[in-house]
């Protein structure tokens, strides 16, 4: 390492040294020129270049006419910019050594080559060019003499028709020259001389014919180009002398013949062009001795119709053939035999109809085949079966109708397959089976659908995973494929621009593929539903800074501005989730309405989503007389029932679940209204804007506006009254519109005064609020509207004061009366809240009955019950795998259980939501207690239950309107026991007389949770009790004791003798 790191430093120090060296030579030389009739320009260590003729001081309008560059490492160029220039100037200009001169549009002068540079001091030049600059001169044998030296020389387009016949005689160390664009016939003995000569280029001359030993001194000529020229005819003496020729160049000539033995003596040509020449066919044979040709080039050969058997057979050299844009509707099927190198065959623009099945029987090497802009409309066998390493296949622009199972299953390392413009329609599952390498598949520009393959939901480029670009644009394609997004993971380009796409969704853009361009323009999508695709992107890690890309394109179509454009709207505004973004971006800017019809053609770039009210979906749930618009940023829906000519609200709008739980503007202005009564009320409906204005309305019932009302305008109608209930119902309202109508202003208006005054900040119009009178109510007073009458102020005093006395006479004696009372009450079925309780379960055998599901029993065994059954104060429970009947009806147990227990408590959970024998155990408890007017159900709600407004109607009704106790709060036992039925606690009070004995129990009232009732005892119970089994205990009292109820709901009296 060492040694070698010494080495490189020595080679920098010495090109330092050589680059000192000609920078102190370039800067001697341009220091020290001597320049007469020029002017110095510049030095540089480069070089330097002048300019003449010399810039005078007194000539404003000076041109320089010539100019010398002089480059110490490549050589000089000597340009001018008129023929009217005088090489006197350049006389004492010492240039030196040069390796190559370059005369760019200079005349040259009469004098020879070697003495004008000579003047210069131009010396060591090897290469010479002279372009545009020997027009007008006549050049002689001596022209170029004394510069034998010469290497290269190069006279392009100098319009020179003849040469000298000893021109060359001297220029033995010639290798290189061009003579292309002149006007030059070529005759015998103009090259002689040229012993050295590897390359001549003769093109675009005059020479219409070669004459035989026109080359025959050119034995080490190697590169010959003729090309356009116009020679008609090639025949083996032409060539005589060319024996190590190895490339011919006839393109663009007007060849119609050529002999069979042209090419014989020419065993070392490898390359042979004879493009765009006028041949109509070849001779058989013709390359049988050229066994090292590498390259045929015969494309544009408009009227080469056929070609000869075996025609590049048996070349083991040839690598490319090029038969393009020629006239053959057949090519003959050994035309390849046993030419293996073969890599490279274009017959593409011809007027093929097939191919030969064994056309490549040999060329197993070969790479790339064009066989495009043919008529090819069907393949038959398995002509690249042999085609093993084939790797570019062109079959685009042919009649192709459909891809069979055989045609490409050879090819299996093929990169790039271009299919397009046939008129293929049908692909077979497994035609690209066993390309698993391919990179590049074109087929855009046919008549595909892949409609076979929707019902696998894989397409036949399934097999081919390390697919890149995939083309299938002017296609009839409708469907995207989940192979495209999950199997063709390297995929970054897919157009499938101009095809038959009408909808979109976000689940079509599931690409796998890192980087990916979608290309869908100019489709037919009307929708673009991206509804899943913020959940799509929240379920997918991707880093922000991700390079990762999916582009989808969506130029040239017209969608339908219906709901479903909402997320749409959403993602162009970037109101989705960031992360959305970072992994998809559409274009979508230049996007426009197709409908309907109020928004076609309209950008949808202009689309807010936050005021963007679209069609209902549920249209055909929508009045008929009515438009409903969804606005689905505020989740209303927007119903127009305007100008329809109603008398009454629809039915439609007056289903509870109408709108589905959405919110509800409704419109029903400019109709034939006269009233809004419970007949038609909205009481039950989502209705949050309710718009009357313009009707006839002259009535409003109570309860006829819906519950949820936030804005109502009944301006313009006949509304004289407004009633207090009503105006309370308004109170709280955002905004009232209650202007142009014609309000009573007497007495009874004074809530509507009240209200007006009260709730100024919402009513709009307040002052255009008016009596009929014209008057604004909201300035007037009380006393304005309502003059105070004494008579009647006296009147109501003395009705107050007597109503105060009757009740106070009433109250005493219900003091004195009330177990009486209650006994009475309770025997005529009335006012049963007073009764207690415990009489009507006195004959119940459990304290609850415990209805759940079986699910759940793992919950009720270890948890709940034990704790009631052993807890304080313990509980009798009944429980069916326990308590229940064997072999009796499921109903009618479940009837029994529920009449037989003080309490039923439902375990309330999805479980038990699912269970039918658990809903008719519900119904059971929860209709025993609407017959009784008691609180007998105890919900304990058991984990989460999801929305409550999927729930069945009862228990959704029963939850709303009653609380329950909830499984994991703190304060649970203590709720559910105070829940449950409470155990009496005796006492006693003294005894009021002799005669009379009263009992007294204390009375614990027991309260529920749920309301309604109050505990109850039936009194004629207890007297039956008296009559038995408690005298006993009455007789020990001092022969009377008082029995007390504990409500108070009534009071009996029972004598000793009463008792046995």
């Amino acid at each position: 390492m060492v040694a070698i790191s010494t080495w490189k430093l020595s080679l920098q120090l010495m090109l330092l040294q050589l680059l000192i060296v000609n920078y102190n030579e370039a800067n001697y030389l341009c220091q020290n020129l001597q320049l007469q009739n020029c002017s110095r320009i510049e030095c540089t260590p480069a070089g330097f270049s002048f300019e003449c003729p010399r810039m005078s001081s007194l000539n404003n309008h000076w041109q320089a006419l010539m100019k010398i560059s002089v480059n110490t490492n490549n050589g000089a160029t000597l340009q001018c910019t008129s023929h009217d220039v005088n090489y006197e100037w350049l006389n004492g200009i010492s240039i030196g050594y040069v390796n190559f001169l370059d005369i760019q549009s200079c005349p040259m002068p009469k004098m020879s080559l070697s003495t004008f540079l000579a003047n210069m001091n131009i010396t060591g030049m090897k290469k010479i060019r002279i372009d545009h600059g020997l027009g007008n001169l006549t050049i002689d044998d001596q022209y170029f003499h004394k510069i034998d030296n010469i290497t290269h020389l190069l006279l392009p387009s100098n319009f020179l028709t003849e040469l000298p016949s000893q021109l060359f005689q001297n220029m033995r160390d010639l290798t290189n020259l061009d003579l292309h664009g002149n006007n030059i016939t070529l005759q015998n003995g103009e090259l002689a001389g040229l012993i050295s000569l590897k390359k001549l280029d003769i093109g675009e001359n005059n020479i219409h014919q070669l004459l035989p030993g026109t080359f025959k001194d050119l034995k080490k000529l190697e590169f010959l180009t003729l090309w356009g020229n116009k020679i008609s005819n090639l025949t083996k003496d032409m060539f005589i002398g060319l024996e190590n020729i190895s490339s011919l160049d006839f393109t663009a000539n007007e060849i119609v013949y050529i002999s069979p033995d042209t090419f014989m003596e020419m065993e070392n040509l490898k390359i042979l062009s004879l493009v765009k020449n006028n041949l109509t066919s070849l001779p058989e044979k013709i390359f049988s001795a050229t066994k090292k040709l590498e390259l045929v080039k015969l494309q544009n050969n408009h009227k080469l119709s056929q070609i000869p058997r075996r025609l590049f057979a048996d070349l083991p050299q040839l690598n490319e053939i090029i038969l393009s844009r020629c006239n053959l509707s057949t090519v003959p099927e050994d035309m390849f035999w046993n030419t293996s190198k073969l890599a490279k065959v274009d017959i593409s623009r011809n007027s093929l109809v097939t191919l030969p099945e064994l056309l490549f029987r040999d060329t197993e090497y070969l790479k790339e085949l064009d066989i495009s802009n043919n008529k090819i409309a069907s393949i038959h066998g398995s002509p690249f079966a042999s085609l093993k390493n084939l790797q570019i296949l062109h079959l685009e622009k042919n009649k192709l109708t459909s891809i069979n199972e055989e045609l490409l299953q050879g090819p299996h390392e093929l990169q790039s397959l271009y299919l397009n413009n046939n008129n293929i329609e049908d692909i077979h599952h497994y035609a690209f089976q066993t390309m698993t390498k391919l990179q590049i598949l074109v087929m855009s520009h046919n008549n595909i659908t892949f409609n076979n393959f929707i019902r696998y939901d894989s397409s036949p480029i399934s097999n081919c995973p390390n697919l890149q670009e995939l083309d299938l644009s002017h296609n009839n394609i409708r469907t995207m494929f989940s192979d495209w997004m999950w199997i063709l993971r390297k995929l970054h380009s897919l157009n499938l621009s101009y095809n038959n796409f009408t909808y979109i969704s976000a689940q079509d853009l599931q690409f796998l593929s890192p980087r990916i361009l979608v290309n869908l323009q100019y489709n037919k999508i009307a929708t673009l539903n991206l509804s899943f695709l913020e959940l799509m992107n929240s379920q997918t890690a991707i880093e922000e800074a991700s390079t990762d890309m999916l582009v989808v394109d969506l130029t040239g179509n017209e969608l339908e501005c219906n709901c479903k454009i909402y997320d749409v709207l959403r993602y162009q505004e970037k109101r989705m989730k960031p992360i959305t973004y970072n992994r998809l971006r559409m274009i979508i800017n230049t996007l426009s309405c197709r409908g309907p019809p109020p928004l076609a053609g309209y950008p949808i770039s202009k689309l807010n989503s936050l005021t963007f009210k679209c069609e209902w979906q549920h249209s055909n749930k929508c009045p008929t007389q009515c438009q409903c618009f969804h606005w689905i940023a505020a989740k209303h829906l927007e119903v127009n029932c305007t100008g329809a000519s109603l008398t009454q609200i629809p039915q439609e709008l007056l289903n509870p679940t109408f709108p589905d739980k959405l919110l509800m503007d409704l419109y029903l202005d400019n109709n034939s209204l006269h009233s809004l009564s419970l007949n038609t009320s909205l009481n039950k409906t989502n209705v949050t804007t309710l718009s009357v204005s313009h009707n006839y309305i002259s009535w409003i019932e109570d309860g006829a506006l819906p519950k949820n009302l936030k804005e109502l305008k009944l301006d313009h109608n006949n509304m004289t009254r407004m009633n207090s209930s009503l105006l309370e119902f308004l109170t709280n309202r955002t905004n009232v519109s209650l202007h142009s109508n014609p309000w009573n202003c007497d007495c009874k208006a004074l809530d509507l005064l009240g209200f007006l005054q009260n709730s100024f900040r919402q009513v709009k119009n307040l002052y255009n609020i008016t009596c009929k009178e014209g008057n604004p109510i909201a300035l007037l007073i009380a006393e304005e509207i309502c003059p105070v009458d004494q008579t009647i102020i006296i009147v109501a005093s003395s009705i107050t004061a007597l109503l105060g006395i009757l009740g106070g006479l009433l109250a005493a004696l219900y003091f004195r009366y009330q177990n009486e009372v209650k006994v009475w009450l309770y025997a005529h079925n009335m006012c049963l809240w007073f009764v207690t309780e415990e009489e009507l379960d006195k004959d119940k055998i459990y304290d609850a009955f415990i209805s759940y599901s079986h699910q759940d029993e793992d919950f009720v065994a270890t948890k709940l019950l034990p704790e009631l059954e052993n807890g304080t104060p313990p509980y009798k429970i009944c429980i069916h795998y326990r308590d229940w009947i064997v072999g009796e009806f499921i109903t009618t147990q479940i009837t029994r259980s529920v009449d037989e227990s003080k309490r039923t408590v439902v375990i309330l959970s999805k479980n038990f939501i699912k269970s039918e024998w658990g809903r008719l155990e519900f119904r059971a408890a929860h209709k025993q207690a609407l017959s009784e007017k008691r609180a007998r159900v105890i919900v304990v709600v058991y984990g989460d239950l999801g929305p409550i407004d999927e729930l069945d109607s009862e228990l959704r009704s029963y939850l709303s309107t009653n609380t329950y106790v909830k499984w994991g709060d703190p304060w649970f036992w203590d709720k559910l026991r105070y829940a449950l039925p409470h155990q009496r606690r005796p006492a006693l009070k003294k005894s009021r007389g002799p005669d009379k004995l009263e009992l007294i129990n204390s009375s614990a009232i027991i309260k529920s949770s749920t309301p309604p009732a109050e505990v109850a005892i039936n009194p004629l119970e207890v007297i039956n009790n008296l009559s038995n089994k408690r005298c006993k205990i009455l007789n020990e009292l001092n022969g009377f004791t008082n029995n007390g109820f504990a409500n108070g709901a009534c009071e009996i009296s029972v004598k000793s003798s009463d008792c046995e």
